[in-house]
């Protein structure tokens, strides 16, 4: 499996909280920092105050309590798409010959590729290639599940999002034009081949100047992107993340929730603004 973090600035940690709350104002997912740590439907845990990492303490297929209830509700695995581009409004899509980069490569080689001018302000970029949705079914939510102890204040990860190659990009405020393809190659390397038969994958990137972390094998998985949902009242946030498609419940209404942002308001830096605070007091199990 191929895997890589390059780490030209910022080492910190607040590095992942970052680019976890940008992805989340854009889709309300929650991104995986690291995407080759393996996550399944059904786990629970909790969401790090700090680094915004979730932690994962037991799953409900394999628990001895809930199991037996959740074995009722098998996951089940979406139709594989394409690609998913996830990216900051301040991420502008540009051709991808404005580069000059990944031009010389050819249409055969090119599985998914991209351009994007980043301004001064801190930007997200998360590219997925042939990904699938692996879900924890609706109905299992319709259970009474308050008397279970081993979920009383834990999150769950309601939906996976599995693919054999993704590539994140954090930016460096600096008004960069990141390009970025993914290409496939033979195991000896000649090009040529169609996309259709490649038998390994790699990533091509230009005027990376931000944090930029991929990894791709045809032969394995990666987990990039999480739903991630809470009991908790409606209304009792200060942002809430609403599913399109879910009919509007009365507020104060408790229900399963996507989670949000633990933190409050983060700078550039990701540090979070001292005079604001999260609310995390109002959760009914």
């Amino acid at each position: 499996m191929t895997s890589n973090f390059k780490f030209p600035f910022w080492p910190r940690k607040q590095s992942s909280r970052k680019f976890i709350d940008l992805i989340w104002r854009t889709t309300t997912r929650w991104a995986n920092w690291d995407p080759s740590e393996k996550f399944q439907p059904g786990d629970f845990g909790y969401t790090d105050h700090e680094t915004g990492r979730f932690h994962r303490t037991g799953n409900i297929y394999l628990d001895p309590h809930i199991g037996p209830i959740a074995q009722r509700y098998k996951p089940q695995k979406g139709e594989v798409v394409e690609k998913y581009i996830a990216n900051t409004g301040n991420a502008v899509a540009i051709s991808i010959s404005a580069g000059g980069h990944v031009d010389a490569l050819s249409a055969a080689e090119v599985l998914l590729q991209g351009c994007w001018k980043f301004n001064r302000a801190r930007g997200a970029l998360l590219a997925m290639y042939k990904y699938s949705l692996v879900t924890v079914p609706d109905e299992f939510f319709n259970e009474d599940l308050s008397s279970f102890e081993c979920l009383k204040g834990k999150q769950i990860v309601t939906q996976v999002y599995v693919c054999p190659a993704y590539a994140l990009y954090l930016s460096n405020k600096n008004n960069e034009t990141f390009s970025l393809a993914l290409r496939a190659t033979s195991p000896t390397g000649v090009p040529g081949i169609s996309a259709g038969s490649h038998l390994s994958m790699n990533w091509v990137s230009h005027d990376v100047s931000g944090l930029f972390h991929h990894g791709s094998n045809a032969n394995s998985s990666f987990y990039p992107l999480l739903v991630i949902k809470e009991v908790r009242r409606l209304g009792s946030r200060r942002r809430e993340a609403p599913e399109p498609g879910v009919p509007v419940l009365p507020e104060g209404t408790p229900g399963w929730f996507n989670i949000e942002p633990p933190w409050g308001d983060l700078d550039e830096e990701g540090d979070e603004d001292s005079r604001q605070y999260a609310d995390d007091s109002d959760t009914d199990f």
